[in-house]
């Protein structure tokens, strides 16, 4: 009966040998999902096309002619050709022997875009979807290694209000606009920092006004208000709050960075991802880092 019946140390053995197996599946999936995420950057994009009101102090509706989701989607093809084959020698970095042509790209773009269309819905916007691990998706991969995406997509939208200019055309988000709770986030931890380092502020100027003790001499006991140590446990205290607050101001000001945050959660993204996008990002994670 002795021998039928495991013992206790043996049953925590297996215990902790099931528990170890169970944390190392979780870093497996945590570690394949944060290569997913890193596999999937640079695949989805939009363009926002809002309308212009014929005058500034009109009163009535009266909208210019919109273009049409086709020519939407055809200038943006030309527009992403044209950027890659003005950015060849930075694609050509990785690929010395590819051989680029603007015939061939837009082939590959026609094969391996999905384009939906929202241009009559709320969002006023078109959705454009590379494959994964494709041509144009490598090729926009590469051109990413030198130049950050808000710099290539605010180059995009700039080339496409050139093209109609009878409308407002948005590529990216920025730091301040679109309206989002993000950006909610981000101002009031802009406001709590603010607050916590003038509280730091103050309590080390309270610090320094306070006389501090002399080394060899009697303490003298004064009730009237807090002793230099206390101010200095004051400051500490203060110190190390807003530091807290700063962490979280860096952390909220690259989610509020991301220019792609209408599409994607960045609070659902590897920071490193985030940063891969902006170039304000790069800057606030490097400060993280």
């Amino acid at each position: 009966q002795k021998l039928a019946m495991p013992s206790q140390s043996s049953k925590d053995l297996q215990s902790l040998g099931s528990q170890i197996i169970a944390e190392e599946k979780l870093k497996e999936s945590s570690t394949r999902a944060s290569i997913l995420d890193f596999e999937h950057l640079f695949v989805q994009y939009f363009v926002e096309v809002t309308p212009l009101r014929r005058h500034r102090f009109c009163v009535t509706e009266a909208w210019l002619a919109q273009p049409s989701a086709e020519e939407v989607v055809k200038a943006w093809k030309e527009v992403l050709v044209e950027g890659l084959m003005s950015h060849r020698q930075l694609i050509l970095q990785h690929w010395p022997e590819l051989q680029l042509s603007k015939e061939a790209l837009h082939s590959k773009l026609q094969k391996e875009l999905v384009v939906q269309d929202e241009l009559a819905g709320p969002k006023r916007r078109i959705l454009f979807t590379l494959a994964p691990e494709q041509v144009c998706h490598r090729l926009i991969w590469a051109l990413g290694d030198s130049i950050p995406a808000e710099l290539a997509l605010e180059d995009i939208g700039r080339r496409l209000q050139q093209r109609f200019p009878q409308s407002r055309i948005r590529c990216c988000d920025g730091l301040f606009w679109p309206h989002s709770v993000i950006r909610t986030l981000f101002f009031i931890a802009t406001a709590l920092l603010l607050f916590g380092l003038r509280c730091a502020a103050l309590a080390a100027w309270a610090v320094y006004k306070a006389d501090p003790p002399t080394p060899g001499k009697k303490k003298k006991v004064d009730l009237s208000g807090p002793s230099w140590e206390e101010y200095l446990d004051q400051f500490s205290a203060r110190l190390i709050l807003a530091s807290s607050l700063a962490f979280f101001w860096l952390l909220y000001g690259i989610a509020a960075a991301f220019p792609l945050r209408s599409l994607h959660s960045p609070f659902k993204r590897d920071l490193g991802c985030l940063a891969a996008y902006s170039s304000t990002g790069t800057f606030l994670f490097r400060l993280v880092a």
